[in-house]
């Protein structure tokens, strides 16, 4: 008898499920290639087991648009919300909720009105198609106090590092200020910062980084 025959991952409901006893946190990653057909019998059993779940990770390539939007119709985490699910449709995705970070690893479905409208606390878009003259659009509406409005960290790919200053921050005011050191500690800094400032007198570092997935934009304000 084979090791699968044994002990078949497929036979589980969902495939990591993993609860932090000392703190009662639970984090679940739904590894959707493994769960085809049966995403509402694992949805449930997550919800039946952890009433509140902090994380929850959805992972997975070429996977069907609806199995990943059930999972957010259904499962709301407390903190944070991690994507690196690539959906066949490449649609965009409906979400929702409080949480304090979300992050979307594969987000070629991810518009500037989009990148505009979630409102987090910390938010990272990754694998975007977001160009520079969009980037300053997102800047300014910050500016004008039209975005990001609880948002204290936001990151979104950089597609073109040229003429960064001369695009990015086209007519938009600035001051060089003194290097950040990057929350995230897989990023290291590349260029910045340069501070710009929102309409009511909030301050905010633009900077460049370069994580695993390539270089970033980024934007943190000053509390």
């Amino acid at each position: 008898m084979s090791n699968r025959d044994t002990f078949r991952f497929l036979d589980l409901p969902i495939v990591v499920t993993r609860n932090v006893l000392s703190t009662m946190d639970s984090f679940d990653i739904f590894w959707l290639n493994l769960l085809e057909g049966r995403i509402k019998e694992s949805v449930e059993w997550v919800k039946q087991r952890f009433p509140e779940i902090e994380r929850i990770h959805i992972h997975g390539p070429n996977v069907p648009q609806k199995d990943v939007q059930y999972i957010l119709d259904n499962i709301t985490p407390t903190n944070k919300l991690r994507i690196t699910a690539e959906t066949n449709e490449k649609l965009p995705l409906k979400i929702e909720g409080t949480f304090e970070q979300i992050r979307i690893g594969s987000g070629s479905w991810i518009t500037v009105d989009h990148a505009m409208n979630f409102n987090f606390p910390y938010v990272a878009l990754m694998g975007t198609i977001i160009t520079n003259q969009e980037l300053n659009m997102i800047l300014k509406n910050w500016i004008d106090m039209k975005c990001h409005l609880n948002t204290k960290q936001l990151e979104i790919n950089l597609m073109d590092r040229k003429n960064f200053l001369d695009t990015v921050l086209e007519k938009i005011p600035y001051k060089k200020g003194q290097p950040i050191v990057p929350v995230n500690p897989y990023h290291s800094l590349v260029e910045g910062e340069y501070d710009i400032k929102r309409s009511d007198g909030l301050t905010a570092s633009i900077y460049i980084c370069e994580g695993p997935q390539g270089l970033e934009m980024g934007l943190k304000t000053k509390d």
